[in-house]
């Protein structure tokens, strides 16, 4: 390479091996983008190749100066084939087939400036409009540096993150994340809250013990669904404000998963101290379908022994356990009396 003032460098392009020609067929070496590559069509016999082969070499830059630059290729008879951009007033660069044009208006309330560049068939560009207190940018790629501050409740950090008070999109995807001290809310359009994910809560339908909660809600002031960890005891939980509907309900029952294992025997007593009610929940209409079961509350009878720990619901498996064992106990009573009855008539 020889600049204007007669100044010349030498460069290695790097090639493993000679280039072959064969009649106008012959191989090809290619500087393009700052990559170099070679395309082999002839053999090492001469013959022309059934399908081209292409070396990838690596990264390779060959310096432009300013003024005439003349190539040559030395210990080679070769076709060489080069394009160059022209250098102007709006542009600095070297590229293939490059055009760039730069524009900037300014008046007494605002300043516009915008940059383009065209690359063969592609056009890239960028818009800056600066007004007071205001200012927009339209491009592809946006670089920062150090801490970026939009307002005052939008902040970028030089690490990547971005600190807001409130964000509105229409699609978004969250990877790796961790809640901190807070929750996200995904609103209906008319602003009810029908999704959220919390870290710490008190509102857990069931219980008054701090949770971490997943809740999907019916309106604003009601959850209608929640699942979640109690935090104090590492047990998760699910709370339903409706119906479950399912193929099967499955409740543990290893024995290798309990202790202090007693035999009941006081089901049928405990199945008459509890009274059966008909009732509306206060959420339901009045004239709704009334629900059969048991009431926890001053003046209501109940077993203690099949009601929730935190004393506000019923334990659905010790109550029909319950009921089990107590059928147990009627069979058995009902046994000595047939027992009884048998002895009786044997002795007439």
């Amino acid at each position: 390479m020889t600049n204007k003032d007669g100044e010349s460098k030498v460069y290695e392009l790097g090639i493993s091996e000679v280039l072959r020609q064969n009649g106008n067929v012959c191989d090809e070496y290619i500087l393009e983008n700052g990559i170099a590559r070679v395309i082999r069509r002839i053999n090492e016999d001469g013959t022309i190749k059934s399908n081209e082969e292409t070396e990838d070499l690596g990264e390779f830059v060959i310096e432009l100066n300013e003024g005439i630059n003349t190539i040559t290729i030395q210990n080679y008879i070769a076709r060489l084939k080069a394009k160059f951009a022209i250098k102007n007033d709006y542009t600095n660069i070297f590229a293939t087939n490059a055009e760039a044009r730069a524009l900037i208006q300014h008046s007494a309330d605002e300043i516009n400036s915008r940059v383009s560049k065209k690359v063969d068939e592609d056009e890239v560009f960028s818009v800056i409009n600066q007004s007071a207190g205001k200012v927009k940018i339209k491009a592809e790629n946006i670089e920062m540096e150090g801490l970026t501050t939009f307002n005052k409740n939008v902040e970028i950090t030089e690490e990547g993150i971005l600190r807001c008070i409130k964000a509105i999109c229409e699609d978004i995807e969250i990877r790796n994340s961790t809640i901190r001290e807070g929750s996200i809310h995904l609103k209906s359009s008319n602003e009810a809250v029908s999704f959220s994910v919390s870290d710490t809560s008190n509102d857990r339908i069931n219980s008054e013990l701090s949770a971490m909660l997943l809740n999907f809600n019916s309106n604003q002031i009601r959850n209608a669904l929640q699942m979640g960890i109690i935090q104090n005891t590492g047990n998760g939980f699910v709370s339903i404000e409706g119906d479950i509907d399912c193929y099967n309900l499955h409740q543990w029952s290893l024995a290798e998963k309990k202790k202090n294992i007693e035999k009941l025997d006081n089901a049928l007593d405990l199945v008459m101290k509890s009274d059966v009610y008909t009732y509306n929940f206060k959420t339901e209409k009045d004239g709704a379908k009334k629900h059969i079961g048991l009431v926890i509350g001053d003046g209501y009878n109940i077993a203690d022994e099949v009601v929730s720990e935190d004393g506000k619901s019923i334990e659905s498996y010790s109550m029909n356990s319950t009921l089990w064992r107590a059928v147990q106990q009627q069979q058995e009573q009902i046994d000595e009396m047939q027992k009884e009855i048998k002895k009786l008539k044997e002795e007439k």
